[in-house]
């Protein structure tokens, strides 16, 4: 079966993906754009990609729309270096928080799942620096070592 002019095929590690072109022109000058654009305009069946079959779905799922939650047996580093690979992380770094839904806080070992929506309305915190900060560097954790909960929790929850 050949790609059409709606669709190309992506071979990623021996997992066979169809991608349309709307969603691939979203991401112009990343590899996986370029590529499909070499791949139709030298008429050939498909792209191979020597990567990670399985994490490319994530990556797929961060295009469509523009966010992302891994499975636990996931890290998230990894999929920022999946990003990197595909020519993607600009596209991750301006959406940075748009990428995850919550942020984990490790607070004195004790681990607190934040909704980014809400730390964004707690823009005026340290908290929310922090989160932005780790973000961008591809983490979804924050450790806020020496101070407990109740007060993070108060910083961020409370309107006051």
């Amino acid at each position: 079966m050949t790609s059409t002019a709606q669709t190309i095929k992506f071979n990623v590690g021996g997992t066979h993906y169809e991608v349309s072109k709307v969603l691939l022109d979203r991401f112009r000058g990343s590899m996986l754009q370029r590529e499909a654009s070499r791949v139709w305009n030298e008429g050939a069946d498909e792209v191979f990609i020597e990567g990670n079959g399985h994490r490319f779905q994530y990556v797929l799922d961060f295009m469509r729309y523009r966010k992302v939650t891994l499975p636990s047996s996931e890290r998230n580093d990894v999929f920022v270096t999946e990003m990197e690979y595909y020519g993607l992380q600009r596209f991750l770094v301006a959406n940075a928080r748009a990428a995850y839904e919550t942020i984990k806080f490790n607070v004195d070992g004790t681990f607190r799942e934040v909704p980014i929506s809400l730390l964004e309305r707690r823009q005026d915190t340290m908290y929310y620096r922090k989160a932005v900060e780790a973000l961008r560097a591809g983490r979804n954790e924050v450790i806020a070592e020496g101070n407990d909960w109740r007060y993070i929790g108060n910083k961020i929850f409370n309107h006051h």
